[in-house]
């Protein structure tokens, strides 16, 4: 009897444990709004927009990253960007820099330890 409360007990506690780990959450933790702005500065789209990153909002699972981009007058070209975790530290989105479908130009940052 001693001994089934004790493989009862270790697996609870497994289970628990367990539940209580993210999966993205410690591999995204390090990631600065900072070195997400260094990030994006880099993308040659962005740049060939004149583009500017105003904001940077991480989703609550740090999944999904939210950019919103100051542009220059008259430009077309849509002021948000979500980019998408994919399990190996990049992101990766889209950026329409016309109101046309044939302006998509895929971004993607990696985080990864320069």
């Amino acid at each position: 009897m001693r001994h089934c409360f004790q493989i009862l007990t270790f697996i609870v506690l497994g289970v628990l444990t367990g539940c209580a780990t993210s999966r993205t959450t410690d591999s995204a933790a390090g990631n600065s709004e900072a070195q997400i702005r260094q990030r994006l500065a880099e993308v040659p789209a962005l740049r060939d927009a004149n583009a500017k990153v105003r904001e940077v909002r991480f989703s609550s699972d740090r999944e999904r990253i939210l950019v919103i981009l100051d542009l220059p007058a008259g430009s077309t070209a849509l002021s948000e960007i979500v980019l998408k975790h994919d399990g190996f530290h990049r992101y990766r989105g889209d950026f329409f820099a016309a109101d046309h479908q044939n302006a998509r130009k895929p971004i993607t940052i990696d985080l990864a330890a320069r």
